[in-house]
């Protein structure tokens, strides 16, 4: 996700001292990173983000900047090939969804 720009406003962090519960993020990207091939080139490296509820969130890049493999990612439909994807604290690769 070489130009691919994760925005949001207010900050994750300005909503979490407005909202004390809300300190877990919903959905948490913590050091993700993907390659479609073992040893291959990384189309995510290292990303990090938290989403929190309520908030909307735009996920922009030009083509292969990565937009779909992070909500791949986001989703479950791929496992990261580093880092993990955490739902309410879980690990969505430990997790069964089915």
């Amino acid at each position: 996700m070489t130009n691919a720009t994760i925005a949001n406003e207010p900050s994750a962090a300005a909503s979490a001292a407005e909202h004390p519960a809300a300190t877990i993020p919903a959905l948490r990207l913590d050091r993700g990173s993907y390659s479609y091939t073992k040893g291959g080139k990384k189309v995510l490296d290292g990303r990090s983000h938290d989403f929190q509820p309520g908030m909307v969130h735009a996920i922009t890049g030009p083509s292969g900047a990565g937009k779909t493999t992070l909500l791949s990612l986001l989703s479950g439909l791929a496992v990261p090939t580093e880092g993990r994807v955490l739902y309410h604290g879980n690990d969505l690769a430990k997790t069964d969804r089915y």
